[in-house]
């Protein structure tokens, strides 16, 4: 659930502030294959979460014709949709679900293998955009106008894939100081989340020391006695900062109106 809360909150205000359109996954340890626009995806890892954010092109290039399909593995698992609950007959969606039914079995654990070869395949069989996101536990925020998109899991791999493509001027556009000025409280809560859950798991009590210097430094640095209060200090001038923001904005908006 927190997670999915702070999917939710990242993507609000990247569409708010640097304009619509934004797609955000965050989980642990996951595998993406997206096909994204020039200068608008970003990705952060922290110890095991990891944070993708980015937009669809217009178009895509087909790739070249790849590698043969590998042979069928003998006792391959079985594959549960999870989204949609029920899928048109004959529809282009369900053709997609019946390529994961193949492919999928064939792919190894590994998050980011499965996320490239499934994209490759899906790409191969029904065309450009495709988007991938995989692994165990993970969370996606996608825009609304997302077509062919699915939620299957096979063992303890789960993978959601959709098609998306964007034809509009950019990201440039809405990048304005003003806009950016607005933007700021909602970046910090959703960095002071992040902190909080790196040094959650940095300074949990009987936790091993790091392997690596940098890390130990960190841990000696950041992991005093009152880390919590301090970090819950720092969240609680965010808010206020982003309430009497927003009461000003309000302010000075009746004032432009009147």
């Amino acid at each position: 659930m927190r997670l999915g809360n702070e999917a939710k909150l990242l993507k609000a205000s990247l569409d708010t502030h640097l304009g619509p359109h934004w797609h955000v996954a965050v989980g642990e340890a996951l595998g993406y294959a997206c096909k994204v626009r020039q200068k608008a995806m970003g990705v952060w890892k922290l110890d095991k979460c990891v944070v993708v954010i980015w937009k669809s092109p217009g178009v895509e290039v087909p790739a070249l014709p790849g590698e043969a399909k590998g042979a069928q593995q003998a006792g391959k698992k079985q594959l549960k949709v999870l989204e949609p609950r029920e899928v048109e007959e004959g529809s282009e969606l369900q053709r997609v679900i019946a390529a994961m039914r193949d492919e999928l079995p064939r792919l190894g654990k590994d998050e980011q293998a499965v996320a490239t070869a499934l994209r490759r395949r899906l790409t191969a069989d029904f065309g450009t955009i495709w988007h991938i996101i995989s692994g165990s536990k993970f969370v996606v925020e996608t825009t609304e106008s997302c077509r062919n998109k699915f939620h299957v899991e096979i063992g303890e791999l789960k993978v959601l894939g959709f098609q998306h493509e964007q034809f509009s001027e950019g990201l440039l556009p809405h990048l304005t100081l003003e806009n950016l000025i607005a933007g700021l409280p909602y970046l910090l809560m959703i960095f002071l989340c992040f902190a909080y859950m790196g040094l959650s798991s940095l300074c949990k009590e009987g936790q091993p020391e790091p392997e690596y210097s940098v890390t130990l430094q960190l841990k000696r640095s950041l992991c005093q006695d009152e880390w919590e209060a301090s970090l819950r200090s720092v969240g609680v001038v965010v808010l206020i900062f982003s309430v009497c923001y927003r009461k000003m904005h309000l302010l000075t908006g009746k004032k432009k109106s009147a």
